[in-house]
């Protein structure tokens, strides 16, 4: 772990905390491994399975080969220290979850695309909303085959409102990501145009700012300062 020394630890404004949670299998521990291999922290990826991730690291975790404690991992990343919680899934331990969002700024629900929108999602949903913390869906798997992510992204909005909108979208063959807030380009994305998403995030960022939505009525998404739409985003 990449665990800062005394006289080195990281200013307070630098610190960014996240929680990962959703149901169990979902995703949230292999996807702490990617975090820590490419920020450098460790060399290698971990794997459930093999009983080596740094977040499972009980006996009995490695032997039901899931999580049953919340674990933190953290690590650098382009001036900020980054702090992310992992928890449990199982129905049985999700009191661990909800129990650590006092300690994070935005929570992030992880899903599985070839098992949809399932019970805990929904709570967990509820109850960071309800607690007015920043929430944000990580779809994961979506490179399975029988996976249908214009489907699953209509049911997300369905159930959690017309304000959940993809930020990445991943290209045709699922390779790379494209970032559709920053970019209005005519990049083709696994559904639709990354300029019509950016369009849907810039719809609903609007509202919040009247100067902004009185500007977009004149001149279109095109037209908007990329500044002041990131400045609403933030509202």
């Amino acid at each position: 772990m990449n665990v800062p020394n005394g006289d080195q630890l990281p200013a307070p404004e630098s610190i960014r905390t996240f929680l990962l949670c959703g149901h169990s299998g979902a995703g949230k521990t292999s996807l702490c491994e990617r975090l820590l291999y490419h920020a450098g922290v460790t060399t290698r990826l971990g794997d459930i399975e093999h009983e080596n991730t740094v977040s499972d690291y009980t006996p009995e975790e490695h032997h039901h080969h899931h999580s049953l404690q919340p674990s933190v991992i953290h690590f650098d990343h382009e001036g900020h220290h980054v702090c992310v919680i992992d928890t449990p899934g199982l129905s049985d331990f999700v009191g661990h979850s909800i129990g650590c969002f006092p300690a994070v700024e935005s929570v992030v629900v992880v899903i599985d695309a070839t098992k949809g929108i399932e019970s805990e999602t929904r709570r967990l949903m509820r109850v960071a909303t309800e607690r007015n913390l920043p929430r944000a869906i990580l779809i994961n798997k979506i490179d399975v085959p029988e996976v249908d992510l214009e489907v699953l992204v209509a049911q997300l909005r369905d159930a959690f409102g017309a304000i959940c909108v993809p930020i990445n979208l991943p290209g045709p063959d699922c390779s790379d990501v494209i970032d559709v807030f920053e970019t209005d380009a005519h990049d083709a994305t696994a559904f639709g145009s990354a300029e019509a998403a950016h369009v849907d995030i810039v719809e609903q960022v609007i509202v919040v700012d009247e100067a902004l939505m009185e500007r977009y009525l004149e001149v279109g998404a095109e037209g908007l300062d990329p500044a002041a739409v990131h400045d609403a985003f933030e509202k």
